[in-house]
């Protein structure tokens, strides 16, 4: 499989491909998945040590996951579209790899 190295680059790619796409409609979103497998093999591996990007991490996921029609309803939804929760997150996870790429962490 790939170097660490080269799977921080890549989920770099696929965080940009979902913040960056001119048709960048909710479902894109989805290639976010490869990112939050990257890092949970990460923390696992390590024991959870690294605190702040594990906090970073779960406050990307909040801003992108939670804030669906089913779990806070359609004015809650709203209220996530207008405040950008999404790409919020979604930059809160790119900075996530950007920091462990330039500590020189390897995946």
């Amino acid at each position: 499989g790939p170097s660490g190295d080269h799977r921080v680059t890549m989920c770099m790619l696929f965080i940009g491909m979902a913040l960056f796409n001119p048709n960048s409609w909710t479902f894109n979103y989805v290639f976010l998945i490869f990112a939050y497998m990257a890092l949970t093999d990460y923390f696992m591996r390590n024991g959870f040590a690294d605190k702040v990007s594990l906090g970073l991490t779960v406050a990307a996921f909040i801003l992108t996951s939670v804030f669906s029609r089913s779990l806070v309803g359609k004015s809650g939804q709203y209220q996530a579209e207008v405040l950008s929760a999404v790409t919020i997150g979604t930059l809160i996870l790119l900075f996530v790899f950007f920091r462990l790429k330039f500590k020189r962490i390897s995946l």
